[in-house]
């Protein structure tokens, strides 16, 4: 979610449009922070145990106030910002500038998805995510979908590997209730052959996760990297990137793996299910451990070809900053041109 903001918001600064972002607090990562432009803050410093939205969008309406109000209002990227927003912007009536909702996961993952009704149109990052929305908001709210812009300027293809032992790769967050990294280890435990795990990230579930490996008795299959800024500086061969996710509203890594010429294995929800076509990977149903094994044993075992690396880098474009940048824009401006026909 931050690499998307800060690529679409800096990409629109490039095209000459004013682009200010308004959070409530300040991020835990505070090196996100400085790559936006314009960034502001709006919810009090001292948060206390229950929120007060009525409080975070009278100071959001004060800060619209003094430096102008905007033409629209992308709000993301939960259900949250577009309650922030209407409440700072219905005294407005029918000069209120349209505000357009942006999650980055199922609409059902996030608390209050009802207030997504109060948005005037909704950007979707997958399919099933658009779906999701649905669920929610009234039928004549349009629903644009974008995808998620994966920078492809100057990336390389990784190579394959020369000799018997496959190098898989897990990138992303050590985490056993959303990431479901656990499902990985227990459906590598079951594969006969030879394959090495290379572990890129942190996260709470690390030790957690080390100690079941070691149970499963694939400890010495497995490198541990932790996080790394760019995490694909250090994968010198990789012939195969899963992701076992619970839910994965779309799977940023996914791309950056194809763009390299890197086959996938994901498990089958939104994202995922949308990303990983037949001739580039492989699904399996999320939680099906035993399911996730067959696949990996079929490409350790050499019966399931891996797909080509030009074609896996030709799938990757759809997700190309410059054309996912056109769809996002676009939907803007048919939503600030409707916007304007109503008033008019």
């Amino acid at each position: 979610m931050e690499t998307t903001v800060t690529v679409i918001a800096n990409k629109l600064v490039e095209q000459g449009n004013r682009v200010r972002i308004f959070q409530a607090y300040p991020s835990l990562y505070p090196e996100w922070l400085a790559s936006l432009p314009n960034i502001q803050f709006f919810g009090p410093l001292d948060q206390g145990p229950n929120r007060n939205f009525k409080q975070e969008a009278e100071r959001l309406r004060s800060l619209f106030d003094c430096q102008g109000y905007p033409d629209i209002v992308v709000a993301t990227h939960t259900p949250f910002p577009v309650l922030h927003s209407f409440l700072a912007l219905t005294h407005l009536e029918e000069r209120r500038p349209p505000i357009i909702s942006w999650l980055h996961s199922p609409a059902d993952c996030y608390e209050a998805a009802e207030a997504l009704q109060l948005a005037d149109a909704h950007l979707a990052i997958s399919r099933r995510v658009g779906e999701s929305i649905r669920r929610y908001v009234p039928p004549d709210q349009p629903i644009f979908y974008v995808g998620n812009p994966v920078v492809l300027d100057g990336v390389s293809p990784i190579p394959r590997t020369e000799g018997d032992v496959l190098n898989f790769l897990y990138i992303g967050r050590l985490d056993i209730g959303d990431k479901r990294v656990d499902l990985l280890f227990s459906a590598l435990a079951l594969v006969r052959g030879d394959f090495h795990l290379h572990v890129i990230g942190d996260g709470f579930s690390r030790h957690s996760l080390m100690a079941l490996a070691s149970a499963k008795g694939i400890q010495s299959k497995i490198t541990w990297y932790g996080w790394l800024r760019d995490p694909w500086t250090v994968v010198s061969s990789a012939d195969l990137l899963i992701l076992p996710s619970a839910y994965e509203g779309f799977g940023m890594v996914l791309v950056e793996a194809l763009a390299r010429g890197v086959p996938l294995v994901a498990s089958k929800t939104e994202g995922p299910e949308e990303i990983v076509t037949e001739d580039v990977g492989w699904l399996f149903p999320p939680g099906d451990v035993l399911s996730l094994a067959k696949i990996l044993q079929g490409i350790v075992s050499r019966e399931l070809p891996l797909p080509s690396p030009e074609t896996c880098m030709a799938s990757a474009m759809r997700y190309d900053v410059d054309r996912v940048l056109e769809r996002f824009t676009g939907a803007l401006r048919t939503v600030v041109k409707q916007r304007k026909g109503i008033v008019m």
